[in-house]
């Protein structure tokens, strides 16, 4: 059969539009564009709301975004993808690169942040991971904001003098520009002092983006190590007496020797020939025996007894300069102020910025792409279905109309 020539145009004009819809369903896959890091976190859901994804319905809040950063005229996805990681689309304080980076899919969720892998320990706020050297044993942050984030850790160091250790906030990531401040045992701010510590927001390995953990450099023995001899002796001198002293106490033995400024408590027992040096503490109930020998700044907590020697000739118990006794001293000997080397205990807090936050004013163009920037050209039907349905319509008609006449 000889087709007419209105009749061929029309075939043609359907086979188009069916080729049309093809191509239009044929087009880039943009989840395939995304980085490789990000282990397909991305998906069409991502960026749409419902299906078929069209166009029309690119419409969540990082379609939106990606729609005003990404054009098929113009750019690349790998661009435009990573132009979105500064946004931090579900506000829970880590960037979308943070979140897809390090969790793989969080960034669209604020009930799930991201996590340090097998930390030593989570004290719900904040989680910590010891890099080098022993693993972190206590870490305390009562801060549910980077405005009341001081934090405490404990470790061991097995000798080495520089030990760092990542922590991982869950209430916000680190971002560029990110600092930290070391206090001392009364929560006053330590000087800067980088050969004794130091800060550093975390790199994701070979890459140049943030992971939002911040690495704490601290040296044994340091400035900011307050477990060390520095540090006892600083919390000695400033320790005061919780009891009242009394000029004259009358549980001392008038042979005892006592430095004027020592305290003592009224109901302290000081036996026969003991020495108690300058600002010594000692503390309610608490028995210094006869001999023995109790240095400057040195504390006697209440209820606890130091050795008595029978005569001056036989062994005695001394207690150094600035330590604090734990528990009663049963046997001669010498208790002697730490020298912390071993052991770090350090406090400090975190000052970050907060990651952009999204403002969306309307949609995407919805010019698919053409010569406006922010078109999106990644819908399974579309603007072809339609095309397809209008020029179904037309050939019908045409073909209604030639068989009328």
């Amino acid at each position: 059969m000889k087709l007419s020539k209105g009749t061929l145009i029309t075939i043609s004009l359907i086979l188009s539009s069916i080729s049309f819809a093809q191509l239009v369903n044929a087009k880039a896959n943009y989840p395939s564009g995304q980085p490789i890091i990000y282990n397909n976190a991305i998906g069409c859901t991502s960026c749409h709301s419902g299906t078929p994804q069209t166009e029309n319905n690119a419409n969540t809040t990082y379609g939106i975004l990606f729609g005003n950063a990404y054009d098929d005229d113009r750019g690349t996805l790998a661009s435009a993808y990573l132009s979105l990681e500064r946004y931090d689309i579900d506000r829970d304080g880590f960037s979308n690169g943070q979140e897809l980076r390090q969790t793989s899919g969080y960034f669209n969720s604020s009930t799930l942040t991201p996590a340090l892998t097998a930390p030593d320990i989570n004290a719900g706020n904040v989680m910590a991971k010891a890099v080098s050297a022993g693993a972190v044993a206590v870490l305390t942050d009562p801060g549910t904001s980077f405005l009341n984030d001081m934090a405490t850790f404990e470790r061991t160091t097995l000798g080495v003098p520089l030990t760092t250790t990542d922590f991982m906030y869950k209430f916000g990531g680190m971002q560029a520009g990110a600092t930290g401040t070391f206090y001392d045992e009364n929560n006053t701010p330590i000087a800067a002092n980088s050969a004794d510590g130091i800060f550093a927001a975390n790199l994701i390995p070979a890459d140049t983006t943030l992971d939002g953990s911040m690495r704490v450099t601290v040296k044994d023995d340091g400035v900011f190590d307050l477990y060390s001899q520095a540090a006892f002796i600083r919390i000695a001198k400033a320790r005061t007496p919780a009891f009242t002293p009394v000029p004259n106490p009358e549980l001392i033995n008038p042979n005892a020797q006592i430095d004027p400024y020592a305290v003592i408590s009224s109901s302290a027992t000081i036996d026969n020939y003991a020495v108690i040096d300058a600002y010594a503490i000692v503390d309610n109930n608490a028995t210094v025996g006869a001999y023995s020998h109790v240095g400057s700044y040195a504390f006697i907590p209440a209820n606890i007894s130091i050795f008595a020697s029978a005569l001056a000739t036989d062994p005695y118990a001394v207690v150094d300069p600035y330590v604090e006794v734990k528990s009663s001293i049963t046997t001669p000997g010498t208790t002697s102020l730490p020298n912390g080397v071993g052991y770090v205990k350090a406090t400090f807090s975190i000052t970050t910025t907060a990651p952009l936050i999204p403002s969306i004013v309307g949609g995407s163009d919805g010019n698919e792409g053409g010569d406006s920037a922010g078109g999106l050209h990644c819908m399974t039907t579309g603007l072809g279905l339609q095309g397809l349905m209008f020029l179904s319509l037309f050939g019908t008609g045409y073909l209604l109309r030639r068989k009328k006449k």
